[in-house]
């Protein structure tokens, strides 16, 4: 999600991940070396913007008006690979819902280090 894509000033989120460490690579024979962790989430976010927050907040620069996820839940769903060289992590995203609005990306990478 893009930043001021979505704001809220009253919102409900909920943010699900579950880490199968290593139980489905495991089952592979060439992986089960590698010890690599799979991990899947689901994020959901839903909110709604008032008209004087909407008045307050709307910046001079921004072209599009201020939407809230309020007609239907906003949800991407995710899974990944961590343990890759003991430190890193690849998350996959991809966007459940709102498809239709400008610039959106059906997917997104993103890499963590673990320390």
């Amino acid at each position: 999600m893009d930043f001021y894509e979505f704001v809220t000033d009253t919102y409900a989120s909920v943010h699900l991940e579950h880490n199968f460490n290593g139980r489905l690579f495991s089952r592979i024979p060439f992986l089960r070396k590698l010890n690599l962790r799979e991990i899947v989430g689901l994020r959901g976010v839903w909110g709604s913007l008032s008209d004087e927050n909407i008045a307050l907040s709307t910046p001079a620069t921004l072209n599009t008006p201020l939407r809230a996820p309020s007609e239907k839940i906003y949800y991407e769903y995710s899974f990944g690979i961590g343990n890759i060289f003991r430190i890193f992590r690849i998350d996959f995203n991809f966007r459940g819902n709102y498809l239709d609005n400008p610039n959106a990306e059906t997917l997104r990478c993103y890499r963590n280090l673990w320390f």
